[in-house]
């Protein structure tokens, strides 16, 4: 079995730097560059199936889970697309901070 972390650091940076929150709209052009981010840290993700988990630390450092997903059927069959899709469409929860 594999497992990894994926590390969300040049997309909290980012977020970060975008004081307007233009990034949230797809079509800007922060938010293509905002796409391109997503894009590169895919990329390091295997095209294989399996289950995916979202979550974070609270304020004692324990994870939490926020969501289980699966990468199995259909045009997103693979971890790196079902990822990309994810870190894409659902970008407004980075800006939560």
């Amino acid at each position: 079995m594999n497992s990894g972390i994926i590390n969300l650091e040049k997309i909290y940076n980012f977020v970060t730097s975008d004081k307007n929150e233009e990034a949230l709209h797809c079509n800007s052009s922060l938010g293509r560059l905002f796409g391109k981010i997503c894009s590169e840290i895919a990329n390091k993700i295997p095209k294989e199936k399996g289950f995916y988990l979202w979550g974070n630390y609270d304020s004692r450092k324990f994870w939490q889970n926020i969501y289980l997903g699966k990468a199995g059927f259909g045009k997103t069959a693979n971890l790196r697309s079902r990822i990309l899709e994810e870190l894409k469409d659902e970008r407004c929860c980075f800006w939560r901070i």
